[in-house]
């Protein structure tokens, strides 16, 4: 865990720093859900309270999960909105 994580860190492949660990990692990569593009999923740091947010995620209910999902999608496009709102009252302002 710790090997992977510094790869991350580092940006390396984790068998350059345990190379015992290449025919582990050459299995994963031939599965299909590895992915070396260190911007892509899986590769992202996360602070503490992003790692909070998803443990307590994933300790809810299937169908708890979908309405927090849905409500904060519903949340965001109201932000969306307000924005969107805001840089046109500010354009207005401007044009005035």
């Amino acid at each position: 865990d710790a090997a992977l994580k510094f790869s991350v860190l580092l940006r390396v492949k984790p068998e350059e720093l345990r190379p015992d660990l290449a025919d582990l990692m050459n299995y994963v990569r031939s599965s299909g859900t590895y992915d070396d593009n260190f911007e892509g999923g899986g590769w992202r740091m996360v602070s503490r309270q992003q790692a909070d947010l998803l443990n307590l995620f994933d300790i809810l209910p299937e169908s708890e999960k979908e309405k927090l999902i849905d409500r904060l999608k519903g949340q965001n496009e109201l932000y969306k909105e307000a924005f969107q709102n805001m840089l046109a009252a500010q354009k207005r302002l401007k044009n005035q």
